[in-house]
């Protein structure tokens, strides 16, 4: 075994134990009355409304977009928590609407054959039914039917709207006290800008595919649902937790005595977890965070972080297994196949070939697009409430260049 394999075990058991941590605490709260508040970092929705990993997560974010799956799915009638979504979040999701457009109006004109659509995809010399290509081709290639717009223009607003239609998630304004919010976050600002700072240190050295004033953006997004869940944590008719994959935020959550922040696992864990209960599978559920945590821990003091490359003996690494399998395995399944098989069928080839036989069906359908986008852009604006919006100007958020421009390609008034 390699130092680094012996090193990702050794992280991954302090942070499974963490995460059953979480969720015995998220358990005992709910045990004595509390209501729970789960506050969603958009990097976990955003897989389920564009069907991809966001630029810049690393690792990628696939396995997430199951275990979200399974947790929306549920989350309307799952009794011990609720999902909820702050003013910054819907920023971001605007934020990838913008992109859209951006793709759309500067890969289109770049489209002009036949041919050269071939050629992106992978294609040698026709687009042959059944015929394998890059999922990200495929989506380009399929932006020029009515299915794919369905599908990927779309699908993102309606799923997001269907979330606050059939409360699965509810605007953070519907759980808490907006105005006593803000009034704790005015005069934050040099809490605000040292998270922001620690973002920009942390992160801004490893990232590959955004740009420094786009990776500032979102930066600026995290570190104000960061302030904002400490906003909530007195002003809320329960417990608001920040659910994120990003270590940064949920260490920025929590400050020794009190930890607000959330591993993305800790709601999929308490789901499976009662349901395995009430099938005999698990017996006493506190119980069993707690063994997921002593487990961890035990496991992460006896696995060295660094060192030489040598196997660990025999009975660690049966542990280990077990530990993966048993501890982990009973409460991380998903029931969802939300993975799609990368094809052409038959009419996906005609309708392509259809559009693209005639050079204004292409400038038509990229026409329609961005207006498609930018409508439901617009009923989004209109549906999230004004109080989940206006605590956003004590982080100047109306002055950020890239929310400037998000606004603008959206058709949008200023924030």
């Amino acid at each position: 075994m390699t130092s680094n394999q012996r090193s990702q075990h050794y992280k991954q058991a302090h942070y499974y134990a963490m995460a059953f941590g979480q969720c015995m605490e998220d358990f005992d709260a709910h045990a004595q009355g509390r209501q729970l508040f789960y506050h969603l970092d958009f990097t976990l929705l955003y897989p389920q409304c564009f069907d991809r990993a966001p630029s810049g997560t690393n690792p990628p974010l696939l396995s997430t977009k199951e275990q979200m799956s399974r947790v929306l799915s549920g989350a309307a009638d799952y009794p011990r928590f609720q999902l909820i979504i702050s003013g910054a979040t819907v920023l971001e999701f605007q934020d990838m609407l913008a992109h859209t457009i951006q793709e759309i109006q500067l890969r289109f004109p770049k489209m002009p054959s036949l041919r050269q659509l071939r050629e992106e995809a992978g294609l040698s010399s026709s687009l042959n039914v059944g015929a394998r290509i890059d999922s990200l081709h495929k989506q380009h290639l399929e932006l020029l039917t009515a299915d794919g717009r369905a599908d990927r223009v779309r699908r993102p607003i309606k799923r997001l709207l269907s979330w606050i239609d059939s409360r699965t998630i509810e605007p953070a304004s519907d759980v808490m006290d907006m105005s006593a919010v803000q009034s704790f976050i005015r005069g934050k600002g040099k809490l605000f800008e040292r998270y922001v700072e620690e973002h920009r240190a942390a992160r801004l050295p490893r990232e590959t595919q955004r740009s420094v004033q786009d990776s500032l953006f979102h930066y600026r997004v995290d570190a104000a649902n960061v302030v904002f869940t400490w906003a909530a944590r007195d002003n809320s008719s329960g417990d608001v937790l920040f659910v994120s994959p990003t270590g940064l935020n949920i260490a920025q959550c929590n400050d020794g005595s009190v930890a607000l922040g959330r591993s993305h696992l800790a709601p999929l864990w308490l789901m499976n977890a009662d349901e395995q209960s009430a099938v005999g599978a698990i017996g006493d559920i506190r119980r069993y965070f707690r063994r997921g945590v002593i487990e961890g821990e035990m496991l992460a003091e006896d696995i060295p972080p660094s060192g030489p490359d040598a196997d660990l003996p025999t009975d660690t690494m049966e542990r280990v297994l077990r530990y993966y399998s048993r501890t982990i395995g009973l409460v991380s399944y998903v029931s969802e196949k939300t993975r799609r098989e990368q094809t052409l069928s038959r009419g996906d080839v005609e309708r392509i070939e259809e559009v693209v036989a005639d050079p204004q069906k292409i400038r038509e359908a990229q026409e329609e697009m961005v207006e498609e986008i930018r409508d439901g852009a617009r009923t989004i604006d209109t549906r999230i409430p004004d109080e989940d919006r206006e605590y956003l100007s004590e982080f100047r958020f109306e002055d950020d260049p890239v929310l400037k421009r998000i606004r603008k390609q959206l058709g949008l008034s200023p924030l």
